[in-house]
């Protein structure tokens, strides 16, 4: 599930430093759409924190379950490039953690597997979100989505204009229609994050070119995933590969970090610039999922205050795994073996 946008909300400052905090909110003059909220916190590890990575020797900055594109980043003085102006903190997975979200990630993409089978014209989105709560639990799981923030799915189903955070329902799945299937899964104490877009019987030429530019450049923003690689060179090749095709990015939602919670540092955003952005270390979990568009970015959402459709009314796509960074490179966790 990726991380929603927060444009146009109260910024609010939380500044915690020895044990005292301080609050205030304000909205900046300078820019009218700004994030929810901006944490300053005193980086000293808790106790469950020992794989904490410290980017400052003072203060962290730490953005929310938001996305912030990197040109607001910029403009607000808080760029990741910068550690002096702007820190993070990330908690890198031992070997037996990564070890829990392997298996959570390979019984991830066989409830996957299993819903591909039963997209079929006839079948509603609600019968898939049964099934998909049926085999997560089956798997010793927990749908991650339920509950969160008052979703109430086990999944996000998302047909045709849907972009992403479709909710499960009565709609029923025809011919020709494509559905995006987000399936997140708490295994073990560890969250795992897998999106597929899947034709619905026999699609138009033009709808599979969509979906498997969506799927090549989520491939090309794994490829870059090793120590040492940014943020940036993640998402400059799915920007560069989307809009090549003359297919638009998603800009005001991400991928993001996850593990020990559902949303974790750093946000993956899916378009940027070559050496921009947070350093990835090993032990770095990540959920890298690119939203593509068929006509322009923009989105709105539903009146039921989840679903973000296309404003354009055109198709979208999405492709999600879960990636961790190890030595070597990196591990798609979710990739069937």
């Amino acid at each position: 599930m990726p991380a929603p946008s927060c444009f146009g909300r109260l910024l609010a400052i939380s500044l915690r430093c020895s044990g005292v905090s301080f609050a205030a909110r304000a909205f900046p003059p300078f820019f009218p759409h700004v994030g929810q909220a901006l944490q300053l916190q005193d980086l000293w590890p808790r106790p469950d924190s020992v794989n904490a990575v410290h980017q400052s020797p003072r203060l962290r900055w730490r953005l929310p379950a938001c996305s912030y594109p990197l040109g607001l980043l910029d403009r607000l003085g808080m760029a990741t490039t910068v550690p002096a102006r702007m820190a993070t903190m990330f908690y890198l997975k031992s070997t037996s953690e990564l070890e829990t979200m392997r298996r959570g990630g390979q019984f991830l993409s066989e409830v996957v597997a299993k819903l591909a089978e039963a997209v079929t014209p006839g079948v509603t989105t609600g019968q898939l979100d049964t099934l998909a709560d049926e085999l997560i639990r089956a798997a010793g799981g927990i749908p991650s989505a339920k509950g969160y923030q008052g979703f109430p799915g086990a999944i996000c189903t998302s047909p045709n204009e849907v972009v992403v955070h479709g909710i499960p329902g009565e709609t029923v799945l025809r011919e020709g229609d494509n559905v995006s299937l987000d399936v997140a899964m708490l295994y073990q104490g560890y969250h795992v994050d897998m999106a597929r877009t899947f034709p619905v019987g026999t699609i138009s030429p033009r709808v599979q070119r969509l979906m498997d530019v969506t799927e090549r450049s989520l491939t090309a923003a794994i490829r870059e995933c090793q120590p040492g690689a940014r943020v940036g060179d993640l998402g400059a090749p799915v920007q560069g590969i989307v809009e090549g095709e003359g297919f638009s990015v998603v800009r005001n939602y991400s991928g993001h970090g996850v593990g020990r919670s559902f949303h974790e540092e750093p946000h993956i955003f899916n378009y940027g610039k070559r050496h921009r952005g947070t350093v990835l270390k090993p032990g770095m979990t990540l959920a890298i999922e690119p939203m593509v568009i068929e006509g322009r970015p923009e989105t709105r959402v539903l009146d039921d205050g989840w679903s973000v459709v296309a404003a354009d009314g055109s198709m979208a796509a999405h492709f999600e795994h879960t990636v961790a960074i190890i030595p070597e490179g990196c591990e798609v966790l979710t990739r069937p073996q």
